[in-house]
């Protein structure tokens, strides 16, 4: 690097091959600055600040009286779990609002769900409606006619007194004789263009219908947006309490692993003027003075726009954590 500094990514000071161990605790005894890397779901549970340095480095650190060298980090901040982290950060009172919004929201996609069901179920009515009988009647009535125009006479459908309109009107039966009259041509074509009628009475429905249903769904779809919206201000409240709960804990942590060792070297130096309850330091500082970053590689990356395609990827996939 153009500044001279060099990053060297270690194992831990207790890694299980005793090799990259020695390397490790080598570059440690070089190194100006020490960045403890570790998940937050581990960093607390594991006490890593106390533990990952290792009783030699942490001698050294006292000696040196370089605890300022020493930052730890902790990463994956976003990979939590909300309900867990609710009820163990105890932030169920500061989620009521949240959770009251939420259930508003369902009751309004409930009530949407219905109604689009419905539509679709009028329009499938519609659809068959028409297929079934608009256009069967006129195919009917269309050949009444050309057996008319050929010089035959022609009477009513048998089934003509039961045919039913479409567009939600009352039954009706055809505007012809009913006594077994011949069909005039003016009743042929009144009841071709009654037909006709019907049919594009039916298409304009399906389209109302249409138009509607697609209203309903940008509604839903807003719907879905401010639920995400709500939850993803959930999961900040919650990446925010489990980051402040952490970094209190790493701190004093980091800070019991000091005072742990100054205990043991003044037992060793001076055991019989030193109690386990003597203050060597200000711990409450030293815990302070450990800087405690908490991080997310994924959400730097979403914060860049780097993330949009793999997004839009899982939620078409329903892959939505």
């Amino acid at each position: 690097m153009k500044t001279g500094a060099v990053i060297v990514d270690l194992p831990g000071t207790h890694d299980s091959n005793a090799a990259r161990a020695a390397v490790a605790e080598g570059y440690l005894r070089q190194c100006s600055d020490l960045w403890i890397v570790a998940p937050i779901t581990r960093a607390v549970d594991d006490k890593a600040a106390k533990n990952l340095l290792g009783e030699t480095f942490r001698r050294q650190l006292k000696y040196d009286g370089s605890y300022s060298a020493v930052t730890f980090i902790c990463s994956k901040t976003d990979d939590i779990s909300i309900t867990e982290a609710i009820d163990s950060l105890g932030l169920g009172d500061q989620m009521t609002s949240y959770d009251e919004e939420l259930n508003v929201i369902d009751e309004s996609q409930l009530k949407l769900s219905r109604k689009i069901r419905e539509l679709k179920n009028q329009k499938s009515d519609i659809r068959e409606a028409a297929a079934d009988e608009a256009d069967e009647n006129l195919e009917k009535w269309e050949a009444l006619r050309d057996k008319l125009d050929d010089g035959e006479t022609v009477y009513p459908p048998s089934d003509s007194k039961k045919r039913k309109h479409l567009a939600e009107v009352d039954d009706n039966t055809l505007a012809t004789s009913v006594d077994g009259t011949p069909l005039t041509d003016e009743q042929i074509d009144a009841e071709i263009a009654e037909l006709r009628q019907l049919k594009k009475d039916a298409r304009r429905q399906r389209m109302v219908i249409e138009d509607e249903l697609k209203q309903l769904e940008i509604q839903n779809d807003e719907l879905d947006d401010q639920i995400a919206k709500i939850d993803a201000k959930k999961s900040a409240m919650c990446i925010a309490g489990r980051n402040k709960y952490s970094k209190t804990a790493i701190q004093q942590d980091f800070a019991q692993g000091i005072r742990e060792m100054d205990i043991e070297n003044q037992e060793e130096e001076n055991p019989d003027d030193f109690g386990p309850e003597d203050e060597i330091c200000d711990y409450e500082k030293v815990a302070r003075s450990l800087p405690v970053f908490c991080v997310s590689s994924r959400a730097f990356q979403k914060l860049s726009g780097r993330m949009v395609k793999v997004e839009k990827f899982r939620q078409n996939h329903h892959d939505y954590s």
